[in-house]
Formats: structure tokens, sequence, C-alpha cells
């Protein structure tokens, strides 16, 4: 039997609008009832497009509902015959009697509001047997007349009801019953003749709109001309269809201001996408070096190639030619309005970007108080003249790779607002910078990355030129001299030079892996630094087999690669989902909007890594948000970010000193799993290895069987794999000792880690 939960319930529309929600934009279970009585423009627009969407689905009745014939009552009840049982149940199980085509749960829904609608009669002292009579006419109505609607019930639209006239007594309940059932209903009394308290009064919670005429409208709803709604429909809908090309800041890892420089191809994995950014920074950290910052990052930008436009302060007003090239929109109503002004915006000769801006500045606009129309039109057309003004600047070259920037420097009014906003739902990165903390920025807007420093300077202007702030010794100059001549550009590294890296893995063969294995990282092929971050080469690669068969030169193998910087696991699952955990019951609070909380992680109880270095520390909670945002774990259950979370937020502290001592320019830690059984990695274990790819480890499967070790859980095209020879089995892993050549003695982790 439906519980509380699962009954519809009458809602309060306060908009019109709310009456055409899908189900899933609407509160819980919520549906409309609602008696019109007489008529005024506004009510006729809206029973106008509620005809046409009952048409759609639902019912239109044009006429009372005629009581059932003879003939009908009497095949209902050679059907069921002339029990009758006030239950639910068993009211359920006559429905599906009656109307074998609805599924279970339409049944359910009809036989409980059937219940409760006649349980209401009941109560204000209608007899048993008149009780019954309405049951019978009830059931007849709905197989004769009303027979497609239920089908329609607990699809994904709601159905919708329009009812034209004044309903009588049981037209009334019969009509409450369908809302009950999920159905929106609209009683249309243009004549006025019927008393909508009363209406109210049967039904329980109907809303009741009143208009200042009745009689016969000049113009029926149903003849009124709906092309021009739905020529807004269009266009709103071929906005839509743009659907979520524009991902704002959904991508970052890391800082935003390194983000920036990123080329949209690097940013995402999927061409269909646009990654933009859309950040302020308020105050600052270094007010000696901020300004020399902000010019060095402009600098850095169109040196890549990228349009910057500078806005400082207060952007200037449209001027008269601006606002003249902006055609008045004669609309009566808002959404009309913002209509009419969003197809004049023109920011490039591609239909693309120009559809991107009138979609962002329809979902802007519509997010505007829309009270005043007068009001709302002087914001939109100054909205308008501004994206006609700086668009062509920003789309002058092509902008695919390249997204232009839109840079604000300083403090902004509401006006100017709207635009940053209109500007982050287009293919443009916006980073507005302001100094002052003393500063009003009000931006509301949920994609906005918001960074506070502590330290506040004067926003002045934007710096035109780099400046010196500090005096620095001869030595000191001579020391940075001789820096730059060794370490740029030569080849040559400062030890932990680089404070970020890009794991890349390379796609080799298996020949190959023994070459690189023991490589430092600056030797690999695709090495890369651009002076912040390194792309560092790394194998992850899945071995199956065993060579012509020769366990001896298998094993050996293996023990030739270990190093005293290798990880080794021999018996799996090695981490399990019941292991202690102190991290895991706070991970729900670490994680929100798709993000780390990466203050609140820091400043827990139960964090373990605040003894690492800064660099570190901000380096696995980057690879962690990285592992989130790359979706390589295969999960089908909910919550798999906080799996992750419990898993790398409680490493072994023998990882973490790996991680703390990895170099990004030379030696490469190294994990090997070598599994001969038929057991699999855990979950755990995959998020495990995963996230050390994503470090930077070298990591190899030895897996003589062939069967899979990681693959359950790991999404494909991440790992490599190799065949190595014929598969082999039932083999036990020999004592596996460090080669002689590299001292002659057992690795500290494959004592710590040979037995799983």
């Amino acid at each position: 039997m439906l519980n509380g939960e699962e009954m519809y319930k009458y809602g309060s529309a306060e908009q019109i609008d709310q009456y055409f929600l899908s189900r899933q934009e609407r509160p819980s279970r919520t549906v409309y009832l609602t008696y019109c009585s007489g008529y005024d423009g506004d009510s006729l627009e809206f029973l106008s497009h509620y005809y046409y969407e009952s048409r759609k689905c639902g019912i239109y009745i044009r006429t009372a509902i005629p009581n059932p014939a003879e003939s009908d009552v009497r095949y209902f009840f050679q059907t069921l015959g002339e029990d009758f049982e006030m239950s639910a149940e068993w009211m359920e199980k006559q429905m599906g009697l009656w109307e074998p085509k609805l599924n279970l749960e339409q049944c359910r829904l009809t036989g409980q509001a059937m219940l409760q609608t006649l349980t209401l009669l009941g109560d204000r002292g209608t007899a048993v047997n008149i009780l019954k009579n309405t049951y019978v006419k009830f059931m007849c109505w709905m197989r004769y007349k009303f027979e497609m609607l239920l089908f329609q019930l607990e699809g994904q639209e709601v159905p919708r009801v329009l009812y034209e006239g004044s309903p009588g007594k049981y037209e009334t309940y019969f009509l409450a019953l369908l809302a009950l059932c999920g159905c929106d209903v609209v009683a249309a009394d243009l004549e006025g003749t019927g008393d909508p308290e009363k209406f109210r009064e049967l039904t329980g919670a109907a809303g009741i709109v009143r208009g200042g005429q009745k009689g016969k409208p000049a113009v029926h709803f149903t003849k009124m001309d709906w092309r021009k709604k739905e020529e807004e429909r269009a266009r709103r809908e071929q906005l839509q269809s743009l659907g979520q090309s524009v991902r704002t800041n959904q991508w970052i890892t890391g800082e935003a201001s390194d983000c920036l420089l990123l080329e949209n191809g690097k940013r995402g994995g999927d061409s269909r996408h646009v990654y933009n950014l859309f950040f302020q920074y308020q105050g600052t950290d270094q007010p000696e070096q901020y300004e020399n910052q902000l010019f060095r990052l402009r600098e850095k930008l169109e040196k890549n190639g990228r349009i910057v436009v500078l806005a400082e302060g207060r952007l200037d007003a449209p001027e008269v030619d601006e606002v003249n090239q902006v055609r008045r929109a004669a609309a009566g109503t808002a959404g009309e309005l913002i209509g009419e002004l969003a197809e004049q915006i023109r920011v490039s000769g591609e239909a693309f970007c120009s559809l991107l801006a009138q979609k962002a500045f329809t979902e802007v606009m519509e997010g505007e108080n829309q009270d005043n129309l007068g009001r709302l039109n002087n914001k939109g057309i100054t909205l308008v003249c501004w994206l006609n003004r700086y668009g062509p600047r920003l789309f002058a070259r092509p902008w695919q790779e390249k997204l232009p920037v839109f840079l604000f420097y300083g403090a902004y009014n509401q006006n100017e607002a709207l635009l940053l906003r209109t500007l982050a739902g287009m293919p443009v990165d916006v980073a507005v910078f302001c100094p002052d903390l003393s500063a009003s920025l009000s931006i509301e807007d949920g994609r906005l990355l918001k960074k506070c420093f502590s330290k506040s300077m004067p926003a002045g202007r934007f710096p035109e030129q780099e400046k010196k702030v500090r005096a620095a010794t001869v030595a000191y100059e001579a020391e940075r001299e001789l820096d730059t001549m060794l370490y740029q550009d030569t080849g040559l590294f400062r030890p932990n030079q680089f404070m970020k890296s890009a794991p890349v893995t390379l796609k080799t063969t298996c020949e190959e892996i023994g070459i690189y294995w023991k490589q430092e990282a600056k030797y690999r092929p695709f090495f890369e630094e651009d002076g912040q971050r390194v792309r560092v080469p790394v194998i992850f690669a899945k071995i199956s087999g065993v060579k012509d068969g020769n366990v001896k030169a298998y094993w050996q193998e293996i023990e030739s690669r270990l190093t005293e910087n290798t990880l080794l696991i021999t018996k799996l699952p090695r981490l399990k989902d019941t292991d202690p955990n102190p991290v895991k019951p706070h991970v729900t609070s670490f994680f929100r909007n798709g993000k780390l909380q990466v203050d609140r992680i820091k400043n827990h109880a139960s964090y373990q890594y605040d003894y690492l270095s800064e660099k570190t520390q901000n380096y696995i909670l980057d690879k962690i948000q990285e592992l989130i945002s790359l979706d390589w774990i295969r999960y089908s259950g909910q919550g798999i970010q906080y799996t992750i979370l419990s898993v790398l937020l409680n490493l072994d502290k023998n990882v973490v000193r790996l991680i703390q001592k990895f170099d990004f320019t030379r030696e490469i830690p190294k994990l090997i799993i070598v599994n001969v059984g038929e057991e699999m990695c855990s979950l755990e274990d995959t998020i495990y290895t995963a996230f050390l790819n994503l470090v930077g480890f070298d990591i190899l499967l030895y897996v003589p069987t062939g069967y899979r070790t990681i693959e359950k859980y790991l999404k494909e095209d991440i790992m490599e794999e190799h065949q190595a020879g014929g598969y082999l089995f039932d083999l036990t892993v020999p004592r596996l000792r460090m080669p002689s050549g590299k001292g002659g003695t057992q690795s500290i982790f494959s004592k710590l880690f040979r037995e799983g």
C-alpha cells in the first residue's frame, strides 16, 4: 500500500510557470488543482497554454461528464461482482481486474486515491450504499471516459486535465480523485456560474483564480494564436539544446590562476565541451609582489596567443549610438522582453558563439526581479550593449583552443556583475582580481570560485610594467643569475625544483619496459617542463603469461625490477573495506559540490598528513581531487568519492614517505603487484593503485594466469596490457630479494608488503 510519502499532494502555484514544471522540477509528489472563475487576459493566456499541454498529455472535457450508461454498469457488475469494501488493497485488486492493462503502480495509485476520496465522502455523512454507487460511477468513468489518461499516470510528463464549465458535486470529487492520482486539474468556469469556494470545500485544497470578466470571451482560449508562444519556446529549446556545452570550473584541479594558462584541449577530455574559468581573487598574500604577478600573468597569456580584454573599475556606460542599435522590446511579459533582447546579441560571426551568449544572457536575466518591466528592460539593454561591445574583441580570432580572457580589475557594481556572469556562460575565461578587502563584491553565482586572501591594498590602476620591489645583494643576484644559467633550458634541474607534476602513461612494447624501468624521469621520452609543472612519463602495465614458460627467468625478471623505492604486493586483496580506518567516519563532510573541502580536511582531527611539507600535502589532495574528477573507477553504487577519500587519506606512512621524497625529474618510485592466484584487487586496492599512477609511480602487474586483477573496478584504456607468453597456474611466489648490484640486501618495502 502507498505510504504518505508516495501519495500526491496539492501544491500552491504562485506563478503560472509552475503549472508547467516537470515532475523532477517541482516539489516531490506535487500536483495543482485550480478553479478559474471568470477570466481576464492573463487567465486566457494561461488556459490556452494549459489546453495545448493537455492535448499532448492529458484530456480536455468540454461538457459535463454524463452518468454511466446502464449497459456499462451492468458489465461492471458482471466483471467485478457486487461486493464493496473500503480498503486500498481491495480497490487496487478490483482496479487490476477492471483495467488489466494498467501496471501495478498505476493500480495502487488509483486504488489509494479512490479510497481517500470515498473516505472523505463518508466522513461527510454519505451513506454506504451511496458510497458504493459513487464507486461504481467513478470506475465506469475511468474505463469509458478517462482510460487513456490512466495509462499516462506516473509517466515522465504530468498529465493535465482541463474541465470547461462549472462541475457538479460528484464531478468535483472525481476531479479531485484524478489530482490525487498525479494529474494537474484545472476547472475553467468562464461563465462564472459556479461557486469556487464550494469547489475548494469539496476538494479540500483547490487554488482559485478569479477574472474580472464573465461570459464567453471574444476569442476562446482554444482558438487563441499559440504560434508566438511556440516560437519563443522553440528559441528556448534551441538554446537549451546547447545543454552543458560550457563546463565552468568543473574541471579545475589546483590553483585557478595556474589553470588559466591551460589551453582548452588540456582542460577536459571531451572536445564537444568548452572548459572555461570563472573565479574571483580578493585581497592578496604578497602585497609587494601583487602588481608584478598580475603583470606577468597578463604577459604570459598574451604570449601564449590568448586574447585578453582588460576592464578596470567601472565600465563606461553604453553610448547613444550603442543604445540606438538595440531595438526596443514591444513585449507584454518578462519572458518575451528577455527573448527579444537576446535575439539582438551578436558577439561573433560564428552562430554557436552568439547562441551561447543568448543562452547565458537569458539565464542571467531570468534570475532578475521581473516586477518592473521598465527597470528590467533598462538592465537588459545595458547588458546587450556591453556584450555587443566586448564580444567582437573577445572573439576576434579563432578561440577553440585558446579561450579569450576577460580580466576585470577592481570592484564592480550590480550591472557589471551581470556582465561577468553572462560572459561566464560563454567560451570566455572570466577572472576578477581586487586587492582591496573593503570592496563589496556581491556576485551570488554557484559557478563562481571565490578566494579571499588575508592582506589588503588599494586597487589603483592595472600595472603596465613590472616593478622591482626588493633590493638584492650582489651575491644574491649572482647566485640567481647562475641558477638561471644552470637550470633553465639546459636539461639540468635543482633537487625538487618542481612543485607539481602531470604524469603521462607511456605506451610501450613489453621489451621497452625493461629499457625505461630504471631510467630517471628526465631521460624518458615525452618528458617536459614549463618552469612550474613537469610531465612525468610513467609505466602502468599488466604483463600476462610467462615467456616461453620459463618460471625461473620469470622470477629473476621481477626480482631485477625491485629498487629501494619499490612497493611489492604479492597477496590480494591488500586493502579491504573492513580494515580499521580513523578517517572513514568523517569523509562525508570532506566533499561538497564536486570539490574537496581542503581547509576542512586539513583542520580535522582525523587528518594524518599535517606533518608533511605544505607542498606534499597539497600535491596529495590535488591528486585525490583529480582521481575523483577523472571518473576512472568503475563502480555502480553511490558515494564512490567517499570511498576514494577514506582510502587515500589513510595511506601507509611508507607510501607517504615515497611521495614526500619523490623528485619529479629523477628516480621514479615503483609499485609491483604479483598475482598468481584467482583473487582480485579490491575496490580499495584499485583506488590505491590508480592514485599512485596519478602521483607518478611506475606500476607493473605480473599475472602469470592472465586472470583479471585490477580490471574489475578500473575503466578500460587506462592501463596497458602485454601478453608475454602462455598462461601458468598454481605458481608460488618465491622469496624475492634485491639484486646484488644494488647492495645485496632486501628492500625494506619488500619486507613490509610481501605478505600483502
